[in-house]
């Protein structure tokens, strides 16, 4: 049975990241949260859709930022 809603520690170990950066995506309203009293839970088609949408706003310069190293590594 897979589960509709998921913890914070859940979504950061189905998207590979850390449970800080789900974190701090949600506190951004990067991504959607529901509220269950004081717990976070997350919806993971809903996060991916977020995540996607995003993804597709975001201009070239935005994506590879902070990985100017890489960028600029000819």
């Amino acid at each position: 049975m897979k589960k509709d809603l998921l913890t914070v520690k859940e979504l950061a170990a189905e998207l590979r990241m850390s449970p800080k950066s789900v974190q701090r995506a949600y506190r951004k309203e990067e991504i959607p949260v529901e509220w269950l009293g004081l717990m976070a839970r997350f919806n993971l088609a809903k996060v991916r859709r977020a995540m996607e949408m995003k993804s597709k706003t975001l201009p070239n310069s935005q994506c590879t930022k902070g990985r100017s190293e890489f960028v600029n590594a000819t």
